[in-house]
């Protein structure tokens, strides 16, 4: 179960929903290098896994909102406040101009 979850929504084509989240996630992943390990997209570039030290995220975008969903191991789940105030900031400042 995820122990993060937060949905925004857009007023973007999906096309341009999609390259505004991965450069949301790239950014999040170049400036994090000691956090996020991976970021695996799908081939249609509508959603994408990253995973870390002590998290796993799944990102989705459609055509009305983005969606991400966070899994915390243990150590982290008492900044999971922190981190969903951060993630819903992010998302909101790319997807809300």
């Amino acid at each position: 179960m995820a122990t993060i979850d937060i949905e925004q929504t857009h007023d973007f084509p999906i096309d341009e929903a999609k390259t505004v989240l991965r450069a949301l996630i790239d950014d999040f992943q170049q400036k994090n290098q000691e956090l996020v390990k991976d970021v695996a997209w799908e081939s249609d570039g509508a959603s994408a896994l990253a995973t870390g030290n002590g998290f796993s995220a799944r990102f989705v975008v459609d055509e009305n909102q983005a969606s991400v969903s966070v899994d915390l191991n243990l150590m982290l789940r008492p900044f999971k406040k922190k981190i969903a105030a951060r993630l819903e900031r992010k998302l909101e400042e790319a997807l809300c101009p």
